[in-house]
């Protein structure tokens, strides 16, 4: 939900288990004002990764919709399966020779609907 979001993000940090970045590396801080649209996930669940390489996977991408205006809203209806763990570590992580990227690709199918 939003707030789980927005404390996600206030709270992210890299430190030297995480990634490359380390501890004296200039990240920005990330903050989201309460006046920020209520955002909605465009997954039925969370992922449990999104990005996983050797030493460090996480969800770090999103689909985000905003929340329903006065005359409609957009919904999720159908997202694309993402891969096991097991599909993904079959050539130890990813890119890999079925995935050439170090980040899945999220896709999902939205409908623009009147209230």
């Amino acid at each position: 939900n939003y707030r789980d979001y927005k404390e996600s993000l206030n709270n992210f940090s890299w430190d030297g288990n995480h990634g490359t970045a380390g501890h004296n590396d200039d990240f920005p801080t990330l903050s989201i004002p309460e006046s920020f649209p209520r955002l909605l996930n465009g997954y039925s669940e969370s992922p449990q990764f999104t990005h996983y390489i050797v030493g460090f996977k996480a969800t770090i991408d999103h689909i985000f919709l905003s929340e329903q205006s006065k005359t409609s809203t957009l919904r999720p209806l159908y997202h694309a399966p993402m891969p096991s763990v097991e599909e993904v570590t079959r050539h130890k992580a990813m890119p890999s020779v079925n995935f050439p990227s170090d980040h899945i690709s999220l896709v999902c199918d939205l409908e623009w609907a009147p209230i």
